[in-house]
């Protein structure tokens, strides 16, 4: 909401504004853009995973947890800031409900990573 006020503010002001103003008063304006789309990814992913325990609810018992593994094991630069921390990421655990937990079962691993990494409900469709 805040972002509306800003923008509206902006836009009155801008009628003001002399010509040296207007490439601020843009700036200011993409600032607030990339903020509210950072903003609304965030809100897009809470309400995806919201959706896996609706959507496999029914048969599974659906976890999403912050796990660390070791560190990378090439690093371009091994002595930087940070550069032996363990990596760290998110994981959803899936466990069907009818699991009997005197037998053993095979385990599923779907990594699923690179730049644009992403693990939705949309491969379930």
């Amino acid at each position: 909401m805040k972002s509306i006020y800003l923008f509206l503010a902006l836009l009155c002001s801008a009628t003001f504004a002399s010509a040296q103003d207007v490439p601020e008063i843009k700036a200011m304006i993409n600032d607030q853009n990339t903020f509210l789309q950072h903003r609304l990814d965030e809100v897009e992913k809470r309400v995806d995973d919201l959706l896996w325990f609706q959507r496999v609810g029914d048969v599974a018992f659906v976890d999403k947890v912050f796990i660390a593994g070791p560190p990378r094991a090439n690093v371009k630069n091994p002595t930087a800031m940070g550069a032996n921390n363990p990596l760290k990421f998110w994981s959803y655990v899936f466990l069907p409900k009818n699991l009997n937990p005197d037998k053993k079962y095979p385990l599923m691993v779907l990594p699923h990573g690179g730049v644009h990494a992403n693990f939705d409900t949309s491969i379930v469709r």
